[in-house]
């Protein structure tokens, strides 16, 4: 009779009660994402069919043609949810790996029960009316009404970056809301100072972003652009380095492909040793005559490294 190898028998080896804890409100998001993305895919191929209907066989008389634009809709909706689901899956550990040497990695799921707070591994500080941005039980960092007046919930984690360059992040699962009166915005921080009024942000609305931050509190803008903002990992790089590369040029990566590139010519932004924070912030906005708060949206996880990334050498003449 062959001989056995013996259990394994390191202490918690065999319970998994806490990973299942830990990871079921993002798997179960990782679900619904995928069959989302099934269900437009179906509908936009569906519109895509009928979209190319001859009527009476005659070529070039198509009268539905139109629906082709809701089908292309539907199409990108697809993307979005499986790649939400892939996303949720891929980013469990959330980490954004240093590629410094003796490097920073921070990160947080925002599981556990229902908070007031992020709890004692971050800085709060808070500005306008009520509410809170706080996780919701569900395994989401997501606004809690109250009230009706505008209201910003900015975080600075606890542990700091080694270097000024930087990349932050977040699992972005819910869209800031349509807005009905003021604009709710969710942002990405980086170089906060311990006071937290200087600063470099992303800020996502739900039809645009903005690269901008504060100086001493005095707002200063680098770049915005319109656009339709789209669920995902959403990561700001500040600074790059090699050719082209600049300590005050900011990237925006929406599931790791950019999306713009901007630098501070004016020099606006803080530098150095004083301004190492990480962290993000929800805005919640006055809805429906300030009865009520439009929401600034939903993270699932957040990250933040010591990181280089390179710019983009001049062109030869």
């Amino acid at each position: 009779m062959t001989d056995l190898e013996p259990p394994l028998t390191a202490p918690g080896i065999h319970n998994i009660e806490a990973f299942a804890n830990a990871t079921a409100p993002k798997s179960q998001k990782a679900m619904r994402g995928i069959g989302q993305a099934f269900t437009y895919r179906l509908l936009a191929h569906v519109l895509y069919a009928i979209s190319g209907i001859e009527l009476f066989g005659i070529p070039g008389l198509t009268p539905f043609i139109g629906l082709r634009a809701w089908a292309d809709e539907l199409n990108e909706r697809a993307n979005d949810a499986l790649g939400l689901g892939l996303f949720a899956n891929a980013i469990l550990a959330a980490q954004l790996t240093t590629n410094v040497t003796d490097g920073i990695e921070l990160s947080d799921l925002f599981n556990g029960p229902a908070a007031q707070d992020f709890g004692s591994n971050w800085t709060l500080s808070s500005g306008g009316g009520a509410g809170a941005f706080a996780p919701n039980g569900q395994g989401s960092a997501a606004w809690m009404k109250s009230g009706g007046l505008t209201a910003i919930r900015k975080y600075r984690h606890n542990t700091e970056t080694l270097g000024n360059h930087q990349a932050v992040q977040f699992l972005l699962t819910e869209l800031p809301q349509s807005p009905n009166g003021g604009t709710a915005y969710i942002y990405l921080r980086g170089r906060i100072n311990a006071a937290q009024n200087s600063e470099v942000y992303l800020r996502l609305a739900r039809t645009g972003i903005r690269i901008g931050g504060f100086s001493g509190g005095s707002e200063f803008t680098i770049d915005s652009q319109i656009m339709t903002v789209r669920t995902g990992v959403w990561t700001l790089q500040l600074g790059t380095v090699g050719p082209g590369g600049d300590d005050r040029e900011f990237v925006v990566y929406r599931n790791n492909l950019e999306v713009v590139r901007a630098k501070d010519l004016s020099d606006q932004s803080d530098l150095g040793d004083d301004y190492r924070g990480v962290g993000l912030a929800a805005e919640a906005a006055a809805r429906n005559f300030a009865t009520d708060q439009t929401l600034p949206g939903e993270v699932d996880a957040w990250a933040a490294a010591d990181r280089t990334a390179p710019g983009i050498p001049p062109p030869e003449e």
